[in-house]
């Protein structure tokens, strides 16, 4: 049963992490508001930010000396499969949600070889 899977006190991977960043950044966030809503410390925050410039999942804005993130088209394509993968391990047909559940903890615990 899928419930047995389930450890809500299992790390968040890094799969999920950019997803929920790229959540956040989807209408542009400061890096303030990202570190907030993902719930991480400004120093993982940090990183993931610079791997998403790397991948070129976000793209920066400056204006007026403030920095923005937003997410670009190859963002949203993630975030798209993402959902796509999250919908179909779910099987209810249900729309998934990015921050969090007993799906993405269960993804984390299981191994391939259990299903």
């Amino acid at each position: 049963m899928l419930a047995e899977h389930i450890d809500f006190r299992k790390r968040r991977s890094h799969f999920h992490l950019i997803g929920e960043i790229l959540d956040v950044a989807s209408e542009g966030a400061s890096k303030t508001r990202i570190m907030y809503r993902a719930n991480l410390s400004a120093s993982m925050t940090k990183e993931y930010i610079q791997l998403l410039e790397q991948l070129s999942l976000v793209e920066v804005l400056k204006e007026d000396g403030r920095v923005t993130y937003r997410t670009n088209q190859k963002g949203f394509q993630y975030l798209q499969n993402y959902k796509q993968i999250l919908q179909m391990l779910n099987g209810n047909g249900s729309s998934p949600s990015i921050k969090g559940g007993p799906v993405t903890y269960w993804i984390e615990k299981t191994s391939p070889e259990t299903f």
